[in-house]
């Protein structure tokens, strides 16, 4: 009975919170709105005096509502993919055999994961190659220290090839 009451009022806190946020996320939503809107791109165009202008105005507008959209999409893609990356760990985590849950094999798993959907993320938000040229260089220098130390910590780093192969043989001698 106490979970039951318990679990209610999680319920109702999380309601309340939940409704709470709601309405500050669309006040905030009509503000955003209102400074990209695109009669705000034209005055603040004419104030930095951006000499460029397009052929006409419906032309500038149509444009203006493609590259908006064009960036909600984004915004929504790296959501999904998010929470893609989100389900993804939980069944590899879910599938990791029993036997073999150490601590190095589970920071494994889940680095591997969020590397490869962080990449993916980055890929899709980015513009210029420029903004992809540092971040990649960091989820690689991340990714390679990362199973570095795994492959180190399991002794198959740091031996040369055939270093096995003429210590077997000293020991038969």
């Amino acid at each position: 009975m106490r979970t039951v009451v318990r679990i209610l009022v999680a319920a109702l806190v999380l309601a309340v919170a939940d409704a709470a946020v709601g309405q500050v996320a669309t006040g905030r939503l009509d503000e955003i709105k209102r400074e990209f809107a695109y009669s705000q791109a034209v005055k603040t165009s004419e104030a930095v005096g951006i000499a460029s202008a397009p052929a006409s105005e419906e032309e500038a507008k149509r444009y203006h509502e493609f590259r908006m959209q064009q960036q909600n999409d984004k915004v929504i893609f790296a959501g999904l993919l998010g929470a893609l990356a989100l389900v993804a760990h939980v069944l590899v985590l879910r599938f990791l055999p029993r036997t073999v849950n150490s601590a190095t094999h589970v920071v494994g798993a889940t680095g591997l994961v969020y590397i490869v959907f962080g990449t993916i993320i980055l890929v899709v938000i980015a513009t210029t190659e420029a903004q992809l040229t540092a971040a990649m260089g960091i989820l690689g220098a991340v990714a390679g220290y990362l199973f570095g130390r795994l492959r180190r910590e399991e002794g198959q780093e740091g031996e040369a090839p055939g270093a096995a192969a003429s210590a077997a043989k000293d020991a038969e001698r």
